[in-house]
């Protein structure tokens, strides 16, 4: 969940070890801030922050005691705080970060040159980044695609090249049941919904190299709706969605509103509206690939995580 209320503060101490100061660098009611840590040489504090609606990355300078943000843009380089120690950028020396970003539901891993400010995406087959954690040479972290099952995975700082040291499953790599050849790549799509707002979800169209469908019909179309509520639509290898695409069946996987990774004023859209704004946006995401004639009309269907959003207290 988004750390709203939590504010990081700067504290100085007397020779007794009492606070004679307490600066205020970030957060607040209105801001959310993600994983603060100290620059290499200590003359820093980098954090990520939602005041300018994205969780960017900023940088507190000890001397000037000012914050600056670092490669602004309409991306998020936060996630919500579900479980403790995530981490979406690591320093690699003083003068550059490896950080994870997304862009409507898909994910980026780059280095960012704090001199130059800026910032090189790595080329990788995959999708979505967690979990990152850097040296001088080398970055680690946790990689996924709707084609490569989540895996731990190294990249060279130098060269760029990434190599896996270890997969969630091993079953993509089983040439005699070729599943590679079944699955479905993922397109992120956007759509208008109710209100005169924008919603966005994973679209999976039908693949099967050994079938095809009727010339003249559409096929038919599932509609996923995450739990959370301040979750999102992952595009890391899922089989349950795979069984689907390879039977002839498309998925939407829906990024309703109140989802995270498309700035805070989407997310606080679902508040007080939890039931209302994500049903919509499942029913306008069908509605918006029926009219781009994508899928039938008549055979659509949407599935909730129903188990994820019931508190177990009420069981």
């Amino acid at each position: 969940m988004p750390w709203n209320g939590t504010t990081l503060y700067l504290s100085e101490l007397d020779a007794g070890g009492n606070i004679t100061e307490a600066l205020n660098i970030a957060g607040g009611l209105s801001e959310s801030i993600f994983q603060p840590g100290w620059s290499p040489d200590g003359r820093a504090i980098f954090f990520v922050s939602d005041r300018s609606n994205w969780w960017n990355l900023y940088r507190f300078d000890l001397a000037t005691r000012t914050s600056e943000p670092l490669a602004p843009m309409p991306s998020e380089f936060g996630a919500p705080l579900w479980k403790l120690g995530a981490s979406t950028y690591a320093c690699t020396g003083s003068d550059r970060i490896v950080c994870a970003y997304s862009t409507t539901g898909i994910g980026q891993l780059a280095v960012l040159d704090l001199r130059t400010g800026a910032l090189q995406p790595f080329e990788t087959p995959f999708t979505e980044f967690s979990s990152v954690r850097a040296d001088n040479k080398h970055a680690v972290c946790r990689a996924s695609a709707p084609n490569h099952p989540a895996s731990i995975v190294t990249f060279d700082l130098a060269s760029g090249t990434h190599r896996v040291l270890k997969k969630e499953t091993d079953l993509l790599d089983q040439s005699e049941l070729r599943i590679a050849d079944y699955l479905s790549m993922v397109k992120s799509v956007e759509f208008p919904t109710t209100g005169g707002s924008s919603a966005y979800g994973l679209f999976y169209p039908p693949h099967n190299p050994d079938y095809a469908g009727p010339a003249n019909e559409l096929p038919p179309l599932l509609v996923k709706c995450h739990g959370g509520p301040t979750t999102s639509a992952s595009s890391a290898l899922d089989l349950t969605t795979q069984f689907w695409t390879s039977r002839g069946i498309a998925v939407l996987d829906v990024n309703h509103r109140g989802s995270t990774g498309f700035g805070r004023a989407f997310r606080d859209r679902l508040h007080l509206n939890w039931g209302i704004v994500d049903v919509d946006d499942c029913i306008n995401g069908a509605k918006f690939l029926v009219a781009s004639g994508l899928v039938d009309q008549e055979r659509l269907v949407i599935r909730a995580a129903v188990r994820a959003a019931t508190p177990r207290w009420r069981r």
